[in-house]
């Protein structure tokens, strides 16, 4: 049983744990999905790679030393602790590191034992790089306003039309003839060739 989680996949481990915590919270109220049930689910994993890594090599080492320190009259404490630790000891650092790598590595089951507002880095950094593969999406351009009348009649530079300007001086013109004809009392004929004339050949005056 201890060595299930090896052949199990993840997703099936995360729900095993979820349904239980979550079986067991109902009836004791205790545990909160959050830091604890997160520890104890990756605790489950990695005691599962770190057994095999010890039980190999308590079988590789030799019985033969602790039965002496036995007959001397080592105690089984002071055994453990002064022959059989220093023995495993590599095993025991071994066996951390992989079940450290495996913990940090683990995202399945932190998304199924994470409660709110607890988060572990694979799942801040895994969240960070789904978010930043959808494209944000760009604002509309904003509406611009119908040019108004008196924008169009004017240059870049501010200064009115060429257009506007000549049609407003042949009217001057053309009033200033309708004046000489009227106070020189010449006829209608004469009054539309001096208004024509005066308008084509007369000075411009500023």
């Amino acid at each position: 049983m201890v060595n299930a989680p090896l052949v199990m996949p993840e997703v099936i481990i995360g729900l095993s744990l979820l349904l239980l915590a979550v079986g067991a919270q109902n009836a004791f109220g205790w545990p909160e999905r959050g830091l604890l049930t997160i520890i104890m689910g990756h605790t489950l994993l990695g005691m599962a790679y770190g057994m095999v890594v010890i039980q190999s090599r308590l079988l590789e080492m030799n019985r033969s030393i602790e039965e002496a320190a036995m007959d001397l009259g080592a105690r089984p404490h002071q055994v453990f602790f002064l022959i059989t630790l220093p023995n495993i000891f590599q095993a025991i650092l071994a066996a951390f590191l992989l079940s450290f790598t495996l913990s940090f590595d683990d995202v399945v089951i932190a998304e199924f034992l994470s409660g709110p507002g607890v988060n572990t880095l694979p799942q801040v950094i895994f969240g960070y790089a789904r978010r930043a593969s959808t494209p944000p999406s760009t604002p509309p351009p904003p509406c611009s306003s119908p040019p108004s009348p008196s924008s169009s009649s004017a240059t870049p530079s501010g200064w009115p039309a060429p257009r506007a300007n000549a049609s407003g001086r042949s009217r001057r013109r053309r009033g200033r003839s309708w004046r000489l004809c009227r106070g020189e009392g010449g006829g209608a004929a004469d009054c539309t060739l001096l208004a024509g004339s005066s308008s084509l050949h007369a000075p411009e005056s500023d």
